[in-house]
């Protein structure tokens, strides 16, 4: 899925461990209860109306760049490194 134009799919309860998401569009995905374990997040580009599971919004925060208009792009390691089985909050 690498580089992918993924903007507002429904990825509800998906398994995405060790995806290569890299460069992917998420902009207004949702990802409640998404598996991201390893995923590969470098690059991925999302917005205020990307729904992640919780847990994982902070870190992708604090790793983001904004892009304006409300969205962002993921710099640095890129993977979750996280069990995400919770309920998803939006991003502030």
């Amino acid at each position: 899925m690498r580089g992918a134009d993924l903007r507002g799919a429904n990825f509800c309860d998906a398994t995405l461990v060790n995806a290569n998401l890299r460069s992917a569009d998420l902009r207004g995905a949702d990802l409640t209860d998404a598996n991201l374990t390893d995923a590969n997040l470098v690059g991925v580009k999302w917005s205020v109306g990307t729904l992640w599971p919780r847990g994982l919004v902070e870190d992708l925060l604090a790793r983001s760049e904004p892009l304006g208009g409300g969205g962002y792009v993921v710099q640095g390691s890129g993977n979750s490194g996280a069990d995400l089985s919770i309920p998803p909050v939006p991003v502030p």
